[in-house]
């Protein structure tokens, strides 16, 4: 069975949708990845279980999260920007 995987990535001190962010599952294995639009948004199809996600944008600070999928899940990340982490 599969569920809707979807949700957002902004930009974290600004709030502003990041567009054409990366999201890839199970990056070890690439077994899924999108982008997200205009307004940061992302919609994928995934099999229940637990998954790992990393979320990329150029500029930002990569980041990983475990995932569990027993349904329809929303991810909401705030990636900071590299030079905010470097202050």
């Amino acid at each position: 069975i599969l569920y809707t995987f979807s949700g957002t990535v902004h930009d974290s001190a600004t709030g502003q949708p990041l567009e054409r962010a990366a999201i890839v599952v199970d990056y070890e294995k690439a077994i899924s990845g999108t982008y997200t639009d205009e307004q940061g948004r992302f919609s994928m199809k995934l099999s229940g279980g637990r998954h790992i996600v990393v979320v990329r944008h150029v500029g930002y600070v990569p980041q990983r999260q475990y995932v569990r999928v027993l349904g329809s899940t929303e991810l909401h990340v705030r990636l900071p920007s590299v030079a905010s982490q470097l202050e």
